[in-house]
Parts: structure tokens; C-alpha cells; sequence
């Protein structure tokens, strides 16, 4: 037994539907928004394989992070 009908699961799905959207549209954003910090951090990342958080975080700060 279905515990919703059709119309609640229509309902429901347009709503994960949105809310997806909304955070892919989101993430997109984000990244488009910090493309400079992911390419910086991918190349230090395939300098040193592993950074620390304080690392990561002075990609953000545009600070020099070989001294860190």
C-alpha cells in the first residue's frame, strides 16, 4: 500500500526537484564564484598531496601558504 497518492508524490517530488536545483545552482555559484581558490588549491594539493585546514583557508585570505 502506498501511504500517498499520485497527487502527494507529484507534489513531492516537484519540491526535491526545486530544492536540488536550487543547491546545484548554488554550488555552481560558489565554485564559479571561488575558481581562482579551487585552482590554487588543486595545485598546491598536487604539490603536497594533503594540506592542513589553515592552509586551505589562506587560499581563501590570498595569503602566501608555503610558510605554513
Amino acid at each position: 500500500d502506498k501511504a500517498y497518492t499520485g497527487n502527494v508524490a507529484s507534489i513531492i517530488d516537484k519540491e526535491v526537484k526545486k530544492i536540488v536545483d536550487d543547491c546545484y545552482t548554488d554550488a555552481k555559484r560558489i565554485l564559479t564564484e571561488n575558481m581562482d581558490v579551487l585552482h590554487s588549491c588543486a595545485s598546491l594539493l598536487l604539490e603536497k598531496e594533503r594540506i592542513s585546514r589553515e592552509e586551505f583557508e589562506a587560499l581563501f585570505k590570498n595569503e602566501e601558504v608555503e610558510n605554513l
